[in-house]
């Protein structure tokens, strides 16, 4: 009876042993499923992406360090960016919501990384046309970084002026024109003189074609060509950028020159692709100058 209840103690040992092991090693494989899940993201492979974000759930369910915690954020934002460019919105905003509810429940009311994510939660009401959850969205997280104590340090100046290079965005949606050009300059002077230089490319690019909409020609080449000197081989400020340059071209009555600008973004998202969403978007702008 004792050799029984040995075995038995040793074989139950034997189990733990290696289910701890398992979920050990299923922990160290987060960080690889979440980096994988991105780049499918950036190169067009949803579904892919969205495995990878569940795999990630699903090996971390119930994390209890702070570790685990931005992690499972990151996961479960991972999955419903996927299924948003999968427009599978509902299911899209179950996953957006339960990261905004992770991350609230990490991090203080006033954090950066509170207002971070409501500025990206509300890209996502963005894209479904829901403008004033967005705008409430974006305002709250100015509030949050305005009234931070430390709104002269680079990382709090980044965040509002992407906060406000979006409200920008969002109030042109409106044709509000004066209230997204009034926002974006305020996103310029917001930016950090240190920021990296795509952040300050993409900011004059949209300040630009906000000003080339209010019939501003020459202020939007003015902008232009600071924005040109700062641009780099990352394919997104290049796209936007040379977008924005075509758009000029269009408006000016020029769709010759406006069509050797979309080839030249073409040419960017080719060589760096994001996926097949902002190439199409380029070949029908092709398609409309022709």
């Amino acid at each position: 009876m004792m050799d029984m209840n040995v075995c038995y103690r040793a074989i139950s040992g034997f189990w733990g042993f290696l289910l701890f092991h398992c979920a050990l090693c299923g922990q160290e494989r987060i960080p690889d499923l979440l980096r994988q899940g991105r780049d499918s993201l950036d190169r067009g492979h949803f579904s892919a992406a969205l495995r990878f974000g569940r795999a990630a759930i699903a090996l971390l369910p119930n994390p209890g360090d702070s570790l685990g915690k931005t992690r499972q954020i990151d996961a479960w934002d991972l999955a419903g960016r996927a299924f948003e460019k999968m427009v599978e919105f509902d299911s899209a905003e179950v996953y957006r919501k339960k990261a905004m509810a992770l991350t609230s429940a990490l991090y203080s009311e006033n954090s950066l990384e509170t207002a971070g994510y409501l500025n990206n939660l509300a890209g996502f009401y963005a894209g479904r046309a829901c403008a004033q959850t967005a705008f409430n969205l974006r305002f709250r997280a100015l509030g949050i970084l305005e009234n931070r104590l430390d709104t002269a340090s680079a990382a709090v100046r980044l965040l509002t002026a992407k906060v406000c290079n979006n409200l920008a965005a969002l109030f042109e949606t409106k044709s509000e024109t004066e209230l997204a050009l009034r926002y974006q300059e305020k996103a310029l002077t917001c930016l950090d003189a240190l920021a990296d230089s795509s952040a300050h490319c993409i900011l004059l690019t949209h300040y630009a074609h906000l000003l080339a909409r209010a019939g501003r020609m020459s202020g939007a080449r003015e902008q232009l060509d600071k924005a040109v000197a700062l641009l780099t081989e990352e394919a997104r400020p290049q796209a936007y950028f040379w977008n924005t340059r075509a758009e000029l071209h269009r408006l000016s009555n020029r769709p010759d020159s406006a069509l050797f600008y979309h080839y030249k973004r073409l040419e960017s998202l080719q060589r760096f692709p994001l996926g097949p969403t902002d190439v199409a978007h380029t070949h029908l702008d092709i398609g409309y100058d022709f």
